[in-house]
């Protein structure tokens, strides 16, 4: 009976160390488990910001070529405005003579002693096609350059002539001979002008000019 017992006893312990032990298996199992899908989760991290960078990357890239493009196209844009403007002033300075040549006609015709009815009409159809020269210039940002009363301005007047005068400031243009024109604000034909000085500025030079020959032949002696 006794015998009985312990077998029993031993036997029960052998199942307790056996639950035991699969018990522990059964822990270190979910631990290993764990940590396996811990690592993974990590991978998976790491290797879902390498591919955010990736797309920063290439976002970044794909940013800075749209812009290089863009300023590709604007430069091209520039560049055959630019060129279409050039041709644009090259055909307008020659226009230009044209328009000259008609108002110097109308101007002429209008002082004439003669008012004989040919003669008026000419002047009308002159005036006509005068007008829609200057509609054309308009439309095409071609502007008179003003004179009247300005000081001259080296970028936009040749002078051709100056002359004495105590009545008007130095430097003031005093008359128009040709006018001058730009095209969006370049000056495709300088304005001839004749430009007042003052007689007292010369004379003045001509003295002190005076004074330095006598102090020289003063130094001399």
């Amino acid at each position: 009976m006794v015998l009985s017992m312990q077998i029993n006893k031993i036997n029960q312990n052998k199942e307790i160390n056996m639950e035991n032990n699969t018990e522990k298996k059964n822990q270190d199992l979910d631990k290993s488990n764990f940590l396996n899908e811990q690592n993974e989760l990590e991978n998976l991290k790491n290797l879902l910001k390498e591919k955010n960078t990736l797309i920063e990357d290439y976002t970044n890239q794909l940013k800075r070529l749209q812009s290089e493009f863009e300023n590709y196209i604007k430069r091209i844009n520039k560049e055959r405005e630019d060129f279409a403007d050039c041709i644009k002033e090259h055909v307008f300075a020659k226009l230009l003579i044209i328009v000259d040549e008609f108002e110097k006609a109308i101007e002429h015709l209008t002082k004439s002693n003669e008012h004989s009815q040919a003669i008026n009409e000419a002047v009308n159809g002159m005036k006509i096609v005068f007008n829609n020269f200057q509609k054309l210039l308009k439309e095409e940002n071609v502007c008179v350059i003003d004179t009247k009363g300005k000081k001259f301005d080296p970028y936009k007047h040749e002078v051709l002539m100056t002359v004495e005068t105590n009545n008007a400031p130095d430097n003031i243009i005093t008359e128009e001979i040709q006018k001058g024109y730009t095209h969006k604000n370049k000056v495709i034909r300088p304005s001839k002008v004749i430009v007042c000085t003052h007689k007292n500025d010369k004379n003045d030079e001509k003295n002190i000019d005076k004074n330095k020959k006598c102090d020289q032949n003063n130094e001399t002696v």
